[in-house]
């Protein structure tokens, strides 16, 4: 019981948008039981979901601003705005564009990836 509370309240302490991996290498605790967890433990799936929301809001927030400054340098293309914007981003190194146009993956420094829905209006503001 006590190991159980130690790891509960080591998961709800870090950074729990990466992989069962990654998070097994970030805490120690088995990935076994760190699935088991964030399958069980429905505090933990909420805290995980908004912790990646979290993340996408400030990827929005910094990919606006560059796209804009992007303009000022006439980006002619929709990867060059998508670049700039990784660029002026201090955790993501990189975006790209997979076949399915509507979701955009974001290589995050840490070598973890997120597939998200781009936010229609920046999808206007990128593709301008």
């Amino acid at each position: 019981m006590g190991r159980l509370r130690k790891r509960l309240n080591t998961l709800a302490h870090v950074d729990l948008t990466g992989s069962v991996r990654e998070i097994e290498q970030l805490t120690g605790i088995p990935k076994s039981s760190v699935a088991r967890l964030l399958n069980d433990k429905t505090e933990l799936q909420e805290l995980r979901d908004i912790q990646r929301q979290e993340l996408i809001q400030q990827w929005q927030r910094s990919a606006l601003e560059s796209i804009g400054e992007s303009k000022k340098l006439k980006a002619r293309t929709k990867g060059e705005a998508i670049l700039n914007a990784a660029i002026a981003s201090d955790k993501i190194i990189a975006i790209e564009n997979p076949p399915n146009a509507q979701k955009q993956q974001i290589n995050i420094g840490d070598n973890r990836q997120l597939v998200v829905n781009l936010h229609k209006s920046l999808k206007g503001l990128v593709r301008k």
